[in-house]
């Protein structure tokens, strides 16, 4: 097996968290649909949790385009993106995709 670089395999990850996110959510909608849904293995069970958020929209616009209530963070953000002229090589049974092997849903 070809060892990948730490940059192709973070990538590589990124677009399988992406379509099992995309499945996720398709699951979860027919599951909220359904919320009976029992499988042979484990059983769905929707629970509410409601909460507080504060909405910085209803203060007045004086407090919040005041500079002295506002702070200054930085983060670091990592992307990938394709090197130009490349082309990942296929790996054996990866990315693993159900809809490939037999239509499963």
């Amino acid at each position: 097996m070809q060892k990948l670089a730490p940059a192709d395999e973070l990538a590589d990850i990124r677009t399988q968290i992406k379509r099992l996110e995309a499945r996720a959510a398709v699951l979860r909608a027919l599951i909220l649909a359904r919320p009976e849904a029992e499988g042979r293995w484990h059983r769905a069970v929707v629970h509410e949790v409601r909460s507080l958020s504060f909405d910085v929209d209803l203060l007045p616009e004086r407090v919040r385009d005041d500079p002295r209530f506002w702070r200054e963070r930085v983060t670091a953000t990592l992307q990938c993106e394709p090197v130009a002229g490349a082309r990942a090589p296929l790996r054996s049974g990866w990315p693993i995709q159900r809809e490939a092997a037999g239509g499963m849903h």
